[in-house]
């Protein structure tokens, strides 16, 4: 099961209802959700389905909706002992507005979650929501929040477990939004090993392409960013620790142009293998890639409304072919793609990569045939170094390694750096100034 869909199909059923109770009552507003509950399906394919129930009011409409998923992911969902997800939603109309509130209705998931939840009595999930109409601007405004329960419990092969309790808000207001997540700790534990993840959060601001929530098809420009406290792994032999990660993500627009700006960055990484601690400082990535906005919203879209795993094969052959025309358009108006930053630090001495790569205008379906016909329209040139001063703190092995590159002419030493450097021009691939053969 795609848990885009998944996603997707929850938020539609959250968001179609109460914007239904915003422009309408009684039958209308079932008639508006159920529009959005076809789209979904749509989506769905074979995947899954959905059926809805409601109950209409003049002041307050319900609908128990069954989600049941036909091709469901191993092991989750054995363990649940089913594959129907049911919910109930209240919608309560308002004038020119609405409130909303889903939650996981009665039924054997509910009662199979129960014996996990810490607090029997307290809901798995809760997603409330407010939508008000301004008929002088014609915009919307949502206010939304999303609740899970702390969950814990043992697992067959002796292991256990933790999911930590999440909340989510959003809001928007015509094009404008922001979203704040914040989750407590979570972790499973066995006996040779533990993944612990902790003080996780990220925050979100950004412009939709549609002043109307359900309209859009993407954001125009956006801000997030996505937080851990710190990351462990263990097993047998090792233990990897990632202390102060942050996952940037940025997008902006110039010039009919998206630039999409993506960053990783901690504090520091750890290795522990036996005796031997490696300890990385400071480890970053840095990239942006350039895309035509039109170009990419149109890919977007199409890929948005394709019905996933269609059995017909012409159908599946003209989504396909659909997805290609239009990867072609983001291709023939050019894409670039710039390492900023690759870089670590150890010991205060600090190896870094940078490297800047455009595509020229090509059509990406005479790639399908011949791959390496890339190399025609690629212009790289990208540049490593790493202080020799560094490499004496690596261990008897890794300076080899490195020796080896050195002998083979992937690196050059000399009395300070370690260095690299590779381009491609015409076609043709240079490592370190001299010709490197594909065969």
């Amino acid at each position: 099961m795609n848990k885009g869909l998944m996603i997707g199909a929850l938020v539609v059923l959250g968001s179609g209802a109460y914007l239904g109770g915003v422009a309408y009552t009684g039958q209308q507003a079932d008639s508006f959700v159920q529009q959005q509950l076809d789209v979904v399906k749509q989506q769905l394919g074979d995947q899954g389905d959905i059926a809805v129930t409601a109950t209409e009011g003049f002041f307050e409409s319900q609908y128990r909706i069954e989600y049941t998923l036909s091709d469901y992911p191993e092991p989750i969902f054995p363990a649940l002992e089913t594959n129907k997800i049911p919910m109930d939603l209240t919608v309560k109309h308002g004038f020119l507005s609405a409130n909303s509130t889903v939650v996981l209705a009665e039924g054997e998931l509910l009662d199979v979650l129960k014996r996990y939840l810490d607090d029997s009595d307290q809901a798995p999930f809760v997603l409330e929501s407010t939508q008000s109409f301004n008929p002088i601007s014609q915009t919307s405004r949502v206010n939304a929040r999303a609740e899970t329960a702390r969950m814990s419990g043992d697992l067959e092969d002796g292991a256990t477990f933790v999911v930590g309790a999440a909340q989510v808000e959003f809001n928007q207001s015509g094009r404008d939004f922001a979203a704040t997540l914040t989750m407590d700790d979570s972790y499973i534990t066995a006996e040779d090993g533990e993944l612990r993840i902790e003080g996780v959060s990220g925050e979100e601001t950004g412009v939709l392409d549609s002043d109307f929530l359900q309209d859009a098809v993407m954001a125009e420009e956006f801000n997030a960013v996505v937080r851990a406290e710190q990351i462990v792994f263990r097993d047998a032999q090792q233990q990897a620790t990632l202390d102060s990660l942050a996952i940037t993500v940025d997008q902006i627009l110039d010039g009919g142009r998206v630039l999409l700006s993506v960053g990783y960055g901690a504090e520091k990484a750890t290795l522990e293998q036996g005796d031997v601690l490696s300890v990385v400082e400071v480890p970053n990535l840095s990239m942006t890639f350039d895309f035509d906005y039109q170009a990419v919203r149109d890919l977007a879209e199409v890929t948005q409304s394709m019905q996933p795993d269609a059995d017909d094969p012409e159908v599946a052959f003209e989504q396909m072919q659909l997805i290609v025309e239009t990867l072609d358009r983001v291709t023939q108006e050019g894409v670039g793609i710039d390492l900023n930053d690759l870089s670590f630090e150890m010991e205060g001495e600090k190896a870094q990569a940078k490297a800047d790569l455009n595509l020229v205008p090509f059509t990406a379906s005479d790639l399908m045939m011949s791959p390496l016909m890339l190399l025609q329209y690629m212009e790289l040139q990208a540049d490593v170094s790493m202080p020799v001063a560094m490499s004496d703190k690596l261990g008897d092995e890794e300076r080899m390694q490195l020796q080896m590159l050195v002998e083979q002419g992937f690196f050059i030493l000399n009395d300070t750096d370690y260095t690299a450097n590779l381009s491609v021009e015409e076609g043709k691939i240079l490592l370190n100034g001299s010709e490197f053969p594909l065969f």
